[in-house]
């Protein structure tokens, strides 16, 4: 429900051409907790950006999902990038599948 209230308010935003760093990393944070929450173990991989030096030094990298909350790597807050953060990740599930 809350992911829902962050996708709304980018929609809104992207509309009235406004920066959407917040609504975005709102996104980002429901994403995070519900991968926290998840009976499968997963790891979080950052694509990196083109254009942001920091996503570019931890593309490809694999990190804990407590890592990437704890140490704020998605949206990552150093971000200088222009145009604001996007950070492009994913989550991969690692062996054994189910937590215990």
């Amino acid at each position: 429900m809350q992911r829902q209230v962050y996708l709304e308010m980018f929609y809104f935003l992207c509309k009235e051409e406004k920066p959407r760093t917040v609504a975005q990393a709102g996104i980002n944070h429901c994403d995070l907790q519900r991968a926290l929450l998840s009976d499968i173990n997963l790891k979080v991989k950052i694509l990196g950006m083109k254009d942001c030096r920091i996503a570019d030094e931890n593309a490809c990298k694999n990190f804990s999902v407590e890592d990437a909350i704890k140490n704020e790597l998605i949206p990552n807050m150093k971000c200088k990038r222009q145009g604001g953060r996007v950070c492009i990740y994913t989550f991969i599930p690692i062996f054994p599948l189910k937590k215990n």
